[in-house]
């Protein structure tokens, strides 16, 4: 708004002086002069003017430029004034340029020139972004036009109004119109600065704003106030005494209640100043207690995230070290199955007395305990599926003596109570083995100096068992040992944690325990107190399942089994050249015709060419892998019986294959037989 108000000004200012330099073009005096008998406006004073009104409509490179043009059309007037005592460069330019004669040529005054120097920085200085010294050049320019106005406006009788106004030697006459112009362009240049200085404060919408535009409309009263007074004065109606008197009377009265007012505004901004810092003072002190709230909310969170992250470091340790064992376990599973293999075969052809048959009964006796090993390790892995099955409690804790004997020393005494006869619950022997094994490690280590260590095993119907627990047997594990704090008790479970010193345990014991029995669908209690020994309670579902018969046994020295379900050829896929060599020749010794590829490519370019009744798959091959191999033998041969012999951990991927049969590496002979027999009678 304010920065259009400038334009205007501007534009009313550039219309005054076209007009006078149409009145020089005509010759025509009212048009120089605005009024007959006053001092009219000059050429270089209207090539000043017209250079700094024309400054607001241009771009800011000719801007400056007119802006320059009109401080030196002053430069030349005053300098004229220092060399002549009065203007001769006016005069001449007209007579020279118009053919007007020198005496009705104005001349530009020295406060015009000065007026014009101060309307020209003014111009650069606001264009050079210099906000408070335009303002100020430009307030200085206002003053001295202002009083020529005033000196104009006061004279109502007298045509040439208050001379002495402007016609000092300052002045020498300074035009009517000249002192309107460069008024007009004193506040166009404050104008235009809408956004900076003294413009950006009347325009404010706040307070301050207000107050300014309210004590500058009171800056109009003391020249209205003096005009009135002045004709009153010359219309004999009041002496000057007593104009004085008035005008001294009608500036001070408002001035005072501006003082006043102002007062009062600024105690009624110290009051709200003081409301407002108690405010903030109660909201600094209302956050300050938020704050604390949240800080003990984000210490808790912060102690449950490092509680999270700590557990999800060792869930991905336990990641690590499981893919690991699985690894291991692949490899050692491979090694495991041709030994077994080629000792079943070395058996087959060694009669009962031969004087090596006990060597070869001890090797199958250790394969078979590396094969309880390694299904430890596969667990343990986390990625493959535990053998559940229903097996007998009581008989699953006594076949876990045979552990317990190696575990300690003679210093601890062990003590088996079996009092849950003919519970069955669906578990993995092994595993649990293993858990119980785990169980007395940790005992045995809190008992460094001896002890008792005991397993007790209750069903649902003993008085002694937690009616709470209906539906599932336990087995509870004590010993005398050092005990276990709450602290210990809460992170018991948790991988890795361990009590013990470097070097002498992983953490990893009571934490695969708990796995196995939630895996079973049980769960693992913990009761303990320093000094006063430990008891653990694994429950674990009851089941009305029984165990069905177990698989068909090959008797040493027996003839094999012929293959009368189907006939047609076995095709057997392995990579491992001793495994498939090894159950090439133990379905061969069983009466089968086979067929041998060493990769999944092979067999299926051997689909192509023959037509098995059964195919034997490994899992981990190069190239592609057991699953693949068998989704599209299934593609070429639907009905096509399928058994994988798998050793590594990964057998959850196995079960993408509906109908498929998975044996554990290393399986026996007499259990791989059974299942290439069963499936041969079920396709």
């Amino acid at each position: 708004m304010m920065t259009r108000s400038a334009q205007v000004l501007a534009a009313l200012t550039l219309l005054v002086v076209s007009a006078v330099f149409i009145g020089y073009v005509t010759h025509s005096a009212l048009l120089i002069t605005f009024a007959p008998s006053l001092q009219g406006m000059s050429l270089l004073t209207a090539l000043g003017i017209g250079c700094a009104a024309l400054a607001f409509f241009v771009q800011r490179r000719a801007a400056l430029v007119a802006g320059w043009a009109a401080l030196l059309a002053a430069i030349a007037a005053l300098a004229s004034h220092a060399a002549f005592g009065r203007d001769v460069i006016s005069p001449n330019l007209a007579h020279a340029v118009f053919g007007l004669p020198p005496g009705q040529s104005g001349r530009t005054s020295i406060a015009t020139a000065i007026a014009i120097a101060l309307v020209g920085l003014a111009q650069n200085q606001r264009l050079l972004r210099r906000h408070l010294l335009a303002d100020m050049l430009a307030s200085a320019a206002l003053l001295l036009s202002g009083t020529a106005l005033l000196g104009y406006a006061y004279g109502i009788r007298d045509p040439h109004g208050v001379r002495d106004l402007y016609a000092l030697f300052l002045f020498n006459t300074m035009a009517v119109h000249t002192a309107a112009a460069l008024f007009a362009l004193g506040l166009a240049t404050v104008f235009a600065q809408a956004d900076h200085g003294w413009a950006r404060m009347i325009a404010s919408s706040r307070t301050g704003g207000a107050a300014t535009r309210h004590q500058l409309a009171f800056t109009l009263l003391p020249p209205v106030v003096g005009g009135a007074l002045l004709e009153a004065m010359h219309s004999g109606r009041l002496g000057t005494a007593v104009a004085m008197a008035l005008l001294v009377m009608i500036t001070i009265a408002p001035l005072i209640a501006l003082i006043l007012h102002d007062g009062k505004t600024l105690d009624t901004l110290d009051l709200e100043r003081e409301l407002s810092d108690r405010l903030k003072q109660q909201t600094a002190d209302s956050l300050t207690a938020r704050l604390a709230e949240q800080a003990a909310a984000l210490n808790h969170e912060s102690a449950e995230r490092a509680k999270a992250e700590s557990a999800m470091y060792g869930a991905q340790r336990l990641e690590a070290v499981g893919q690991l064992t699985g690894g291991i376990a692949h490899d050692f599973n491979n090694l495991l199955m041709a030994v077994s293999g080629n000792l079943h075969l070395a058996r087959s052809r060694l009669g009962a007395e031969h004087p090596a048959r006990t060597y070869v009964d001890n090797a199958v006796v250790a394969t078979q305990r590396g094969t309880k090993l390694t299904a430890q390790l596969l667990a343990f892995s986390r990625t493959q599926r535990l053998d559940m099955r229903p097996v007998e409690l009581d008989a699953v804790v006594q076949d876990a003596r045979g552990l317990l004997d190696h575990a300690f020393g003679p210093t601890v005494a062990i003590d088996i109570e079996l009092l849950a006869p003919g519970a069955w619950i669906r578990a993995d022997a092994d595993q649990l083995h293993l858990a119980i094994l785990n169980l007395a490690l940790n005992a045995r280590d809190a008992m460094p100096a001896g002890g008792t260590f005991s397993i007790l095993t209750l069903d649902n119907t003993s008085p002694r068992h937690d009616p709470g627990d209906a539906g599932f047997a336990m087995i509870r594990v004590s010993d005398s040992g050092v005990g276990m704090t709450p602290e210990v008790i809460e992170r018991a479970i948790d991988p890795f944690f361990t009590t013990k010193e470097r070097g002498r345990g992983t953490g990893l014991g009571l934490a695969q325990v708990y796995g196995v029995v939630k895996q079973c669908g049980g769960d693992l209690r913990i009761r303990s107190a320093p000094g006063g020994g430990t008891t653990i309670d694994l429950l674990l579902p009851l089941t009305a399942e029984r165990a069905t018969a177990g698989p068909r046994t090959l008797e040493p020295g027996a003839p094999p089994v012929l293959a009368t379900s189907r006939p047609g050829p076995l095709l057997v896929i392995d990579d491992d050249d001793h495994v498939r060599i090894a159950l090439a020749e133990m379905f061969r010794s069983a009466g089968y015709d086979v067929t041998e590829a060493e990769n999944g490519a092979d067999g299926l370019r051997v689909l192509d060419e023959i037509k098995p009744v059964l195919a034997v798959i490994d899992f981990i091959m190069p190239g592609l892998n057991g699953v693949q191999v068998a989704r599209l033998a299934r593609l070429k041969q639907p009905s096509l019986p399928i058994i994988f012999v798998s050793g590594y951990a990964d057998t959850l991927a196995l079960d993408e294959i509906g109908n498929a049969i998975i044996l554990r590496k290393p399986v026996g002979p007499e259990a791989l037989l059974n299942a290439v027999d069963n499936a041969l009678r079920a396709a």
